[in-house]
């Protein structure tokens, strides 16, 4: 999948704003946070804090061919409240452009996943932040349901170098997987994309130091420590009511069909059918995302690395894997780079000790 900066990581903007998009205007919605226009580089208020949002807004915004809004800072938390309330009304409004809604999906999860993951921590996910996170699944599936949704998807899952980043990626090609598998019902997809979103929160009880460093780098005891972050994971999640195939994904993420993962060393044959799929997920993006694995893969390199670890990983939930990215046109069935001849993959990197680390 394509690499890039963000458009949800933008640069440090000297007036205290950061930009959104005009399609995130419903009529008849009240805003927590005022906007503004970017007038010859000044701000110009366009709609107060607590107004009611009208056709008008939007209207005007079109005609006047504004691509880009502003909230203030200190006001984001209020927008990405608005965002969440509202962000099953806009990727149903089919007035806006798919790929206008897929961004405004993007904006929001992120926001709402950074805030599970980095506020209030390391207390315990409380029942709120809980069930916003089943909201924002369930609605990422009825996303996830339009192929060409996916394709839109694509530009941004690799974008990012946080825990929180990599859960939505992991999450929404987990899901992508398990949706064509013909004994995955609604409930337990559901389950799994849960799980999937959260596989790595037990990451923030680590030191950063540890949660960070290069894999390789790790002492022994870095190591030791650092393995213990998917149990970590499901006591953080023992205040909800969370689904047992999710906790399977958050505990079981890293063992591997050869009996070499962790925490319990498990066999393939004790392995669920939806771990094994999460487990290919994750290290795909982990491989194609810059961090503690080194630096970014492109797709083919990541699913030649995975299809050389015999004994690691699940074949068949790398096929299918292939499939739902040829898909998405990122490669070709063959698990080719789309629109290119195969090639040999880079350089290996060192960093898939068994168990992947």
């Amino acid at each position: 999948m394509s690499h890039g900066p963000s458009p949800a990581q933008q640069p440090h903007d000297p007036d205290g704003v950061f930009p959104v998009s005009p399609l995130l205007i419903i009529p008849s919605a009240v805003g927590g946070f005022s906007i503004y226009l970017r007038l010859d580089g000044n701000l110009i208020l366009y709609a107060r804090k607590g107004e009611r949002f009208t056709d008008r807004h939007r209207t005007r915004l079109h005609e006047l061919g504004v691509r880009r809004l502003f909230v203030k800072s200190e006001e984001r938390g209020g927008y990405e409240n608005y965002l969440q309330e509202h962000l099953g009304s806009i990727l149903d409004d089919e007035s806006i452009p798919l790929s206008g809604r897929v961004q405004v999906w993007y904006e929001a999860t992120l926001g709402l996943v950074r805030d599970v993951f980095e506020h209030k921590l390391p207390r315990p996910l409380g029942a709120r932040r809980f069930e916003k996170v089943r909201c924002l699944v369930r609605t990422t599936l009825d996303l996830l349901s339009r192929q060409e949704a996916v394709r839109e998807m694509a530009r941004f899952l690799t974008r990012g170098f946080s825990v929180y980043s990599h859960g939505i990626g992991t999450m929404v090609l987990t899901a992508c997987v398990l949706q064509g598998c013909e004994d995955v019902d609604d409930e337990l997809l559901e389950a799994c994309a849960m799980g999937a979103l959260l596989h790595d929160i037990g990451k923030t009880r680590l030191p950063r130091e540890v949660a960070q460093k290069n894999l390789e780098a790790l002492s022994a005891a870095e190591l030791e420590l650092y393995r213990s972050h998917p149990a970590l994971g499901v006591a953080m999640c023992s205040g909800v009511s969370l689904p047992p195939a999710a906790l399977h994904c958050m505990l079981m993420h890293h063992e591997r069909v050869n009996g070499s993962g962790y925490p319990g060393g498990a066999q393939a044959s004790d392995i669920p059918r939806h771990v094994a799929v999460l487990s290919v997920c994750d290290m795909y993006d982990n491989y194609t995302r810059a961090g503690a694995y080194g630096p970014a893969l492109s797709p083919f390199e990541a699913l030649s690395r995975l299809q050389c670890a015999r004994g690691l990983y699940d074949t068949d939930a790398i096929k299918r894997l292939i499939l739902v990215l040829a898909d998405a046109r990122v490669v070709e069935a063959g698990g080719e780079p789309a629109g290119e001849s195969a090639a040999e993959p880079s350089e290996k990197r060192e960093g898939s000790a068994p168990g992947g680390r």
